[in-house]
C-alpha cells in the first residue's frame, strides 16, 4: 500500500514505485486495479512529466511515452513488449466488470493524449457498440444479456467483424451480422423447457416431441443412443440386484 498522502513531496515518486509494483501482472494478461488506479493518478498529476524521486532527485521526462520506457524512473518497459502491454490493457479492460472502469479511463487518455499508442482499434469498436447496448431498453433485459454475450463471442472470435456493425452500417446491431454468418444459435433465444417434477408417459411424450423439434437429427440420434445405453445400465443393475435376493 501506498503510504502518504497528497502532500507528501514523494507522493509521486510513491505513485510510480506502486505502478511498477503491479505492473507484472498486466504484462501477464492480467487484470490489476491497484495498477490502473495508480496510473490515472500519474495521469492527472502529469507525474510523467517529471517527479523528486524518493532519493531527493527531480528527474524530469518528455511525456508518457519517455516515461513508459524509462527503466530507472519510470515503468521500464521493453520498446519491443509495449505492443503486448497496449493489448494486454485492452483485453483486461473489457473484463473489467467495476463501476470505475479506470483501465477504461486509462486507455482513453492515452489514446487522445498521443496517437502514437497503437491501441487495436477491435478494442474501441467492441466500446462503441456495448454503449449502444447499454442504451437498449431495459424492457428487453434478456434482449441485452444476449447482445452482450454475442458481441463478447464477436470481439473473442470475429472481432473484424465489429467494424461492420452499428446504426448507418452493413448490419444494425449484432443479431443481424451474427444471423447473415449463421453465428448464433438460435437454440439459445427458445423459451427452456419445463420438466415435470412428477414425470407422466404423457409428459415424456410432450417433452420428447419439444425436443424433437428444437434440435438437428443428429443431435436426436445421439440423444436416443445415450438413454438406450442408461436404461441398458440401469437395467443390468436392477436384474443383478434381483438376483442377488433370489
Amino acid at each position: 500500500m501506498m503510504q502518504g498522502g497528497k502532500d507528501d513531496i514523494f507522493y509521486d515518486a510513491r505513485l510510480v514505485a506502486e505502478a511498477r509494483l503491479h505492473l507484472s501482472t498486466v504484462m501477464n494478461g492480467q487484470y490489476s486495479e491497484p495498477f490502473f488506479v495508480v496510473m490515472c493518478k500519474i495521469l492527472s498529476r502529469k507525474t510523467f512529466l517529471g517527479y523528486k524521486t524518493l532519493n531527493g532527485k527531480d528527474i524530469k521526462l518528455s511525456g508518457v511515452l519517455d516515461f513508459f520506457y524509462n527503466k530507472n524512473y519510470g515503468l521500464g518497459i521493453k520498446t519491443n513488449s509495449i505492443n503486448q502491454f497496449l493489448g494486454n490493457c485492452t483485453r483486461v479492460a473489457i473484463q473489467d466488470k467495476t463501476q470505475s472502469q479506470y483501465a477504461g479511463k486509462m486507455i482513453s487518455w492515452l489514446k487522445n493524449e498521443d496517437d502514437r499508442f497503437d491501441f487495436p482499434e477491435e478494442y474501441f469498436q467492441y466500446k462503441r457498440l456495448r454503449t449502444s447496448i447499454r442504451y437498449m431498453s431495459s424492457n428487453h433485459k434478456m434482449r441485452k444479456y444476449e447482445a452482450v454475450k454475442l458481441l463478447d463471442m464477436l470481439y473473442n472470435s470475429y472481432p473484424h467483424l465489429l467494424k461492420d456493425v452499428g446504426a448507418g452500417r452493413k448490419f444494425k446491431d449484432v443479431f443481424e451480422c451474427c444471423d447473415h454468418y449463421l453465428l448464433r444459435n438460435k437454440v439459445e433465444t427458445l423459451k427452456p423447457i419445463k420438466h415435470l417434477k412428477y414425470a407422466t408417459v404423457e409428459g415424456c411424450e410432450v417433452i420428447a416431441e419439444k425436443l424433437y423439434k428444437r434440435f438437428q437429427k443428429h443431435h436426436i440420434r445421439a440423444m436416443i443412443a445415450k438413454l438406450i445405453e442408461l436404461y441398458k445400465a440401469d437395467q443390468q443393475t436392477s436384474d443383478a440386484e434381483t438376483a442377488e435376493q433370489l
